[in-house]
């Protein structure tokens, strides 16, 4: 085993190039429940998530990975399928709907919001830069990470299988993707994101680019 095992991972970043999304259901708070380190059941009167382009623009260029709310994605149905021929734990996949064009009225169907309950507590806290949270959930003690110090300790005594994809459990809003699964969706070329391993990871570094 690699005993430096942060070398293994990676956040996948969104090319901001492209439209992010904004949801707008006041009757069902999204928020509320993806945040959450369990699996979430989509409720019967609402089968279908929809989003919308931030920007309308006449024309818009869609991509296998868009943002939602500067941290979940919402992915392409080739890019879905190819993350779960990695077989991860704890990772589910709900059917989107992301409405583009001047009147919104161009839909493009084949979309996933991703939703990741497999959380493991990763972190270094010593040697992390993290903003503590107040929130008073068990294990949520950071409310934003700025550069992540993985802990070897907590991490190599559990399978890979159970992490090839995985949320911090001290902040679940970071998820973290293991080499192998970067190796295999890069195969696709994917439009509209890319991946920053771990190690070079900090929160501005979009400012940066």
């Amino acid at each position: 085993m690699n005993e430096n095992i942060s070398s293994e991972y990676y956040f996948l970043m969104a090319d901001y190039s492209y439209p992010t999304l904004e949801y707008r259901n006041p009757d069902f708070v999204l928020d509320r429940f993806l945040n959450l380190d369990k699996p979430f059941i989509l409720p019967e009167d609402y089968p279908v998530i929809d989003f919308y382009l931030r920007r309308k623009l006449s024309k818009p260029k869609m991509v296998d990975y868009h943002l939602y709310d500067g941290f979940t994605p919402v992915v392409s149905k080739r890019l879905k399928e190819a993350f779960e021929e990695t077989n991860p734990v704890g990772v589910q996949f709900f059917p989107s709907v992301i409405h583009v064009g001047k009147k919104e009225d161009e839909e493009h169907p084949d979309y996933f919001i991703v939703h990741c309950h497999n959380c493991i507590p990763a972190m270094d806290r010593e040697n992390s830069v993290w903003e503590p949270s107040a929130s008073g959930l068990p294990g949520k003690i950071a409310l934003s990470v700025s550069k992540l110090v993985m802990d070897m300790d907590k991490l190599k005594n559990i399978p890979l299988s159970e992490r090839r994809i995985f949320a911090l459990k001290e902040c679940s809003l970071y998820v973290l993707f293991h080499e192998s699964v970067i190796e295999h969706i890069e195969r696709l070329s994917p439009k509209g994101c890319y991946a920053v391993p771990v190690e070079e990871w900090y929160d501005d570094l979009m400012m940066d680019l």
